[in-house]
């Protein structure tokens, strides 16, 4: 029987080979040693912590270089600055959760497109009821697909829809899961010569590792995405960013 060439990034995939080494040398060290010592070592100082006995027993492992140097190679992946907060969690709707929650505390009206994926708008739906809280939608995906719209089109349609609705809080995905490429930067910088923005989310989902969010340039308060669309990875992992210096001590103090 011929095998399909498994294209579908939005599923986790078939697992790499370092990957599967990984997996079966945490697998048998859990499996003969549990959470000893030895397990906070190696999670917070990394592979070269170990004993060299230990080392020899999991190769595996050999990749893992503490909690640190972690969070410095995913700040790397982003773009981000130095002093950008990271936060990991089991599954990105956790970081959309608190996503949410953070938007919604100085924000009393969150503006949206239609491009949103809809588990994430119904999560921010369901926190704005709570946090009494107004969302708004704008109209994009139509227009985009079948009007042809340009850049300058989408940039002027999102910028008036959150003019005309008096919003101040906005939530966009850097690419939706259609494929299609918002100019976030371009938007949000068009908003702030108008009007204020005291909040702004970014799903990064559909960008982190396969293209630069450019997190440096510190365009939105909080990105998230996860591993889940990354090829061969396997393993889901939500991550989230603090991506702009005015709003990281709200977001840490917050999560």
């Amino acid at each position: 029987m011929q095998k399909t060439l498994y294209l579908d990034t939005a599923r986790m995939g078939q697992m790499s080979p370092q990957a599967l080494d990984a997996s079966l040398d945490f697998a048998r060290f859990a499996h003969e040693h549990g959470s000893t010592l030895y397990f906070s070592q190696f999670l917070q100082e990394g592979f070269s912590s170990w004993p060299v006995e230990l080392q020899a027993q999991y190769p595996g492992l050999s990749n893992w270089d503490g909690v640190a140097t972690f969070q410095r190679r995913l700040r790397q992946l982003a773009g981000a600055n130095a002093n950008s907060g990271v936060f990991v969690a089991s599954r990105s709707t956790f970081l959309m959760q608190c996503a949410a929650r953070l938007m919604t505390g100085p924000c009393r009206n969150v503006l949206i497109t239609d491009c949103t994926w809809p588990a994430y708008a119904r999560i921010l739906r369901e926190q704005c009821q709570l946090s009494r809280t107004q969302l708004s939608v704008c109209p994009l995906r139509k227009q985009i697909l079948t009007e042809h719209f340009s850049v300058d089109d989408v940039i002027q349609t999102v910028t008036t829809n959150y003019l005309e609705q008096q919003c101040d809080g906005l939530f966009l995905p850097l690419i939706d899961n259609l494929g299609i490429r918002l100019p976030v930067e371009r938007i949000f910088a068009e908003i702030r010569k108008q009007a204020e923005l005291r909040f702004v989310v970014v799903d990064g989902a559909q960008a982190l590792g396969q293209i630069n969010p450019h997190l440096e340039n510190e365009y939105c308060d909080f990105f998230i995405a996860g591993t889940h669309k990354w090829l061969r990875g396997y393993y889901p992992m939500g991550i989230g960013y603090s991506g702009h210096s005015g709003s990281a001590t709200y977001i840490a103090d917050s999560l």
